[in-house]
């Protein structure tokens, strides 16, 4: 926390943490899908830079959670701690996002017609894959989704 002031009678005190949280997500997100979100809004739950962050945040979560169905595969069907469906909504709130810009993408290149250059990571595996619509036996589409997701958690990483 640093202080600051915040009028003639006292000071306030800010989490630079969440600050610099805030930046790191938003740079990582242009990079990513040329984006940049602002501050907080009201209703943060229809915020699309909200869900994003929250999804991230879960995810990162669930690559350290031990799961009983990994120790004992038999148990697969029996979701004992709830981690697994936990993962799937967390799978489908991701793709659901990576989906939308991957569409707005992909309708911004067919409106410019002139192909343009790359501004962002998504742009460039358009770019590299635009001939192809199979990719070691999966839509390119899904490959430049999960792309994406492995690069933005990397960043995140580093």
């Amino acid at each position: 926390l640093i202080s600051c002031a915040k009028n003639v009678n006292g000071s306030t005190q800010v989490p630079i943490s969440n600050l610099l949280e805030q930046m790191t997500f938003n740079t990582i997100v242009r990079m990513i899908a040329g984006k940049r979100f602002g501050g907080d809004t009201v209703n943060q739950e229809e915020n699309e830079a909200w869900k994003l962050r929250k999804t991230i945040k879960d995810a990162t979560y669930l690559f350290g959670t031990f799961v009983v169905a990994d120790a004992i595969p038999s148990l697969s069907w029996f979701d004992f701690q709830g981690y697994l469906s936990f993962m799937k909504s967390t799978a489908k709130q991701t793709d659901l996002i990576l989906e939308k810009w991957l569409e707005e993408h992909l309708r911004k290149r067919r409106v410019e017609r002139d192909g343009g250059c790359e501004s962002d990571f998504m742009d460039a595996m358009i770019s590299k894959f635009e001939e192809q619509e199979e990719i070691c036996g999966y839509k390119r589409e899904t490959v430049i989704k999960a792309t994406s997701m492995v690069r933005f958690l990397g960043m995140r990483a580093e």
